[in-house]
């Protein structure tokens, strides 16, 4: 019964010391509602650092009824990466990254084409441009 007792307890404690973290985070709502032809459509949700935080595969929306993807995003720059697999863009599909105090980091949708990205901003500063200090559009202070 003890040892029940102290492994409920440090759950307890290891998930108050989670949502207590340092870093700060922010749970965002992927919200995509997807257009004609919906299951051709998919998107990836990138870090500063080229890492997939989020993603939803061709072939997962079946309708267009919105789909909620949940995801806790840590302070910084993403990109929303946006792709169809037919190449005539998302039909009228759209997306929003929204909190659930409604606050909106960005929306968008692929028009056309089978490729586009949009800068999210997750309670930061986002600079776009390259890093490479030997480029044209170098900028020292690009997060992207």
């Amino acid at each position: 019964m003890k040892n029940k007792f102290s492994k409920m307890i440090f759950a307890f404690v290891a998930t108050i010391a989670l949502s207590v973290s340092t870093v700060s985070a922010t749970w965002v709502s992927v919200q995509v509602t997807p257009g004609s032809y919906a299951g051709e459509i998919s998107w990836s949700l990138i870090d500063a650092n080229g890492l997939t935080v989020a993603s939803q595969l061709p072939g997962y929306y079946l309708s267009t009824a919105q789909v909620d993807t949940w995801v806790d995003l840590a302070d910084g720059c993403y990109t929303m990466e946006l792709y169809d697999s037919w190449g005539d863009g998302w039909n009228g599909g759209v997306y929003t990254i929204i909190d659930s105090s409604l606050t909106s980091y960005g929306s968008g949708g692929l028009i056309s084409g089978s490729f586009g990205s949009d800068i999210i901003n997750i309670n930061s500063t986002c600079i776009s441009g390259c890093m490479d200090s030997t480029a044209n559009n170098y900028d020292p202070l690009a997060a992207l």
